[in-house]
């Protein structure tokens, strides 16, 4: 495991020194699971960044209204491509739905290096949804199974 980290330093640094001027624009993109969620079951929401991203960029997110935000989860990758340390970060979000009716995720606005870039909102639709049953035990003999 040690060796990965010295792995990923070297390489992050090789690409500092290999391209001092970024070329490429950070691309920043927002998508759900559906677009369409039954009361009562989850919906998961990402944001994407990729590009040569050297630190975390600013992330401000509208609220998520209609829905509350049960998880976070957050993953990121590196790549070398041609000299260059490629980073793809992306951030989840699993929400769960409060009301029902059309609702709007976004637009989600991400500040990097003096520039700004901000994604196109989602529209969502939750809809009424049959209640989740749970399975009752059985009997038998006096024991639940």
């Amino acid at each position: 495991m040690r060796w990965l980290r010295v792995l990923c330093a070297l390489a992050v640094t090789m690409g500092f020194f290999l391209s001092p001027v970024w070329a490429e624009e950070l691309k920043v993109a927002t998508q759900v699971d559906k677009s369409e969620v039954p009361a009562g079951e989850p919906l998961t929401f990402s944001v994407t960044i990729a590009g040569p991203i050297r630190q975390t960029p600013k992330i401000q997110l509208t609220s998520f209204e209609g829905f509350q935000v049960v998880s976070t989860g957050q993953s990121q990758s590196l790549q070398l491509r041609s000299g260059e340390v490629h980073s793809t970060l992306i951030l989840t979000y699993t929400l769960a739905p409060t009301a029902p009716g059309t609702h709007v995720l976004g637009p989600v606005k991400i500040e990097y290096q003096g520039k700004e870039y901000q994604t196109q909102p989602i529209e969502v639709k939750v809809v009424p949804g049959a209640p989740k049953k749970t399975p009752e035990p059985e009997l038998e003999g006096g024991v639940i199974l």
